[in-house]
C-alpha cells in the first residue's frame, strides 16, 4: 500500500509542479504520518498533512486527520486514501 500511495503522491506531485519535500512514513503500519508537498511556484500553497494511522484487531486501517491544508475537505483527504487502499487490497 505504501508504494501505491507514494507512486500516486509524486504522479499528482509531477502534474501539478509539486515536489515530496516531507515523506515521514513508519515501515509499520501504525504511526504518525507527515507528507509535504511544495509547490515551485510561488502562488501555490504547500499540502501539508499528518495523521495518526493504526491496524485494528480487525484488520483495518484507522486513520485521524491531525493537520492537512484548509481548502482540502476531510471526507475528500480520507477518500483518497481510502481509494489508495482498496486497489492494493484487491
Amino acid at each position: 500500500m505504501k508504494s501505491t500511495m507514494r507512486a500516486r503522491v509524486h504522479d499528482f506531485a509531477r502534474k501539478n509542479n509539486y515536489r515530496i519535500t516531507v515523506w515521514q512514513v513508519p515501515d509499520k503500519d501504525s504511526g504518525r504520518w507527515h507528507i509535504k508537498l511544495e509547490s515551485s511556484k510561488i502562488n501555490k500553497p504547500s499540502l501539508d498533512f499528518i495523521a495518526n494511522v493504526k491496524r485494528s484487531p480487525n484488520n483495518l486501517l484507522t486513520i485521524d486527520l491531525i493537520h492537512m491544508p484548509a481548502f482540502i475537505s476531510t471526507s475528500s483527504a480520507v477518500r483518497e486514501v481510502n481509494a489508495v487502499y482498496h486497489s492494493c487490497s484487491e
